[in-house]
């Protein structure tokens, strides 16, 4: 597979120069992974008494800390590429996930969205295992 998928080239909009832009072949697969999943617990979740509102609050707190989980994890494993230009760490547009920081990333925002609903984490990690297999699977077809 091709890293890059397709390129928008620059164009003009308003006296401003945009582009180009490059659509990489793991950011559409991880999108994807997302929106899978999220279908996946909200049919799974119904059995452990999440609404589908509840879902997808719940997928919100999972996609956000895990995508920061998985930045950081990438940082902290390739800290010699960042140590001389640090403003590199926020440039998360040229790549740089780690799939294990974004899976316990994500366990953290779960847990922290049980916390404040009062919903029981082990049913709720119960629901959502399926949902991370699935997931995890679609995104490395994007590697």
């Amino acid at each position: 597979m091709h890293p890059i998928l397709f390129t928008i080239e620059k164009f003009n909009l308003l006296n401003f120069t945009f582009g180009p832009f490059y659509i990489y072949s793991y950011g559409v697969m991880l999108a994807v992974s997302f929106i899978c999943g999220m279908l996946l617990l909200i049919r799974e979740g119904k059995e452990y008494g999440l609404t589908v509102e509840d879902t997808l609050d719940l997928t919100i707190y999972i996609i956000i800390f895990s995508i920061i989980g998985s930045r950081i994890m990438y940082i902290l494993l390739s800290w010699g590429e960042f140590s001389n230009d640090p403003k590199q760490m926020l440039q998360i547009y040229r790549g740089g996930l780690s799939f294990h920081g974004g899976a316990l990333g994500g366990f953290i925002g779960g847990l922290i969205f049980c916390y404040r609903r009062k919903f029981s984490g082990w049913a709720i990690s119960d629901a959502a295992m399926p949902s991370l297999a699935l997931g995890s699977a679609i995104a490395r077809w994007g590697c």
